[in-house]
């Protein structure tokens, strides 16, 4: 009798043991998976040109070449490709040695006036494809 009630105790105990197991499991995938979405959330974000993160505060931004950028200043990609973006969209890819004026400066992004064949865009650039080549006059 008494060999019967501990074999019932230990498979309780196995049991038991292997829910927690179970459950302990099931929250790290969880949490993993909520942790994985925020960072693709915070990149997504990160790479969106200001018409869609308007709530980014102005700051000064540099170049890589860590010249300040200010509207007025020419400025060349130093990149093999840079997407010239409005929103979501890539209006155009601009190549390395392409130069532009800056038209405004907002967070990490640039606007500029792309000129490509008989097409003009306007859209944004990020900061770290550019370099100064032209400071505006002060």
């Amino acid at each position: 009798m008494g060999t019967g009630s501990n074999a019932t105790g230990g498979r309780g105990n196995w049991l038991g043991l292997l829910v927690e197991l179970v459950l302990i499991s099931a929250a790290t995938v969880l949490l993993t998976a909520r942790s994985c979405q925020m960072t693709r959330d915070a990149r997504r974000q990160k790479s969106q040109p200001p018409s869609v993160r308007a709530d980014e505060p102005d700051r000064p931004v540099t170049s890589q070449t860590r010249s300040p950028l200010a509207p007025g200043d020419e400025v060349e990609v130093v990149d093999d490709e840079a997407a010239l973006k409005l929103g979501t969209k890539v209006l155009a890819v601009l190549s390395k040695g392409d130069h532009f004026g800056i038209l405004e400066v907002r967070g990490e992004w640039v606007k500029v006036q792309a000129a490509q064949g008989d097409r003009t865009d306007v859209g944004w650039v990020h900061a770290r494809h550019l370099e100064v080549v032209a400071p505006s006059e002060p």
